[in-house]
């Protein structure tokens, strides 16, 4: 198994001498053989096989065949090698094979999947907003805010508006945080308002990605207008002073990022007549550059 390992690796080094002694041993062969076996331990052993192996179009066309493997140990496996190696085209086919089976387990490792694919699999995932199963609409709409690539953006905004549903609205508002721009600014402070604690949970942490990311680029870089600063610190006051814990907790750590401004702000709602935003302020205030507080609810809701 160890020195199937190390092969595997100097493969992806492009090691001739490994290449040369990849074939004798049966190469690509003994893969499809494997992966063709009836026996769901030899699928998974072609899959391991497969993590460490380089993407080319035969090791990619037989994984996106076990990705939609009928045993759940097999897409496992499967899903963990698209990861390893960043193989888009293996995780165009695993997004189906989700669908396909609902398999909603696959969910925080397909999202690693995705990342590791980066940019290759934007297309993917924008065709994956269309899906009928909400749980891959919403992977897709998170893994495209883990990539903030920047044509995505008008995907995100379509996705972030109020007639949506609140789980995706959470989703989309933490997505809009690895994105600048007075539009974004605009969408996060109307959600900041929804009915949903969840959404606006989350569009106050990204508030704070937001602006506090305009306050630390250079002077020869975008920065944002006083007002619109001004209107991300007036709203986050007012979230911090939220009924709901986890709204009140992101908006304070989200004044927090904003330096000087988010400073000022802290200590006005540390002398405030709300004792829960006072105590919390002053929590932040005493501990400087700490995001304090932890994250709520499956996925990370709050955080």
């Amino acid at each position: 198994m160890e020195a199937e390992r190390v092969l595997a690796l100097r493969l992806r080094e492009g090691d001739a001498a490994a290449r040369e002694l990849f074939d004798a041993l049966g190469g690509m062969e003994r893969i499809r053989t494997l992966a063709a076996s009836s026996r769901p331990d030899r699928r998974i052993r072609a899959a391991e096989l497969l993590a460490h192996l380089p993407v080319c179009a035969e090791s990619s066309r037989i994984l996106c065949q076990l990705v939609a493997d009928q045993r759940p140990l097999v897409r496992e496996a499967a899903v963990r090698a698209v990861a390893f190696r960043g193989d888009a085209a293996a995780a165009a086919a695993m997004l189906r094979a989700i669908e396909q089976y609902q398999d909603l387990s696959l969910y925080l490792l397909a999202r690693r999947a995705l990342r590791a694919c980066g940019q290759a699999v934007a297309g993917a995932l924008i065709a994956g907003l269309g899906s009928p199963l909400p749980e891959v609409r919403w992977l897709c709409l998170e893994a495209l805010g883990d990539l903030g690539a920047p044509e995505t953006l008008p995907f995100l905004l379509e996705l972030s508006t109020p007639e949506r549903d609140v789980e995706t609205l959470a989703r989309a508002a933490r997505a809009l945080r690895r994105f600048r721009g007075p539009e974004v600014v605009a969408r996060l402070l109307a959600l900041a308002t929804h009915p949903g604690w969840e959404v606006r949970a989350q569009a106050a942490r990204s508030l704070g990605w937001v602006a506090g990311g305009w306050e630390n680029t250079g002077p020869e870089q975008e920065s944002a207008t006083d007002s619109i600063r001004e209107a991300v610190v007036e709203r986050l006051q007012q979230l911090a002073c939220d009924p709901e814990y986890w709204v009140r907790n992101n908006a304070v750590i989200a004044l927090a990022a904003l330096r000087l401004r988010g400073k000022e702000a802290l200590q006005a709602l540390a002398r405030g007549p709300d004792r829960y935003a006072a105590d919390r302020a002053r929590e932040a205030l005493e501990r400087p550059g700490e995001p304090t507080g932890g994250t709520a609810g499956s996925g990370g809701t709050a955080g």
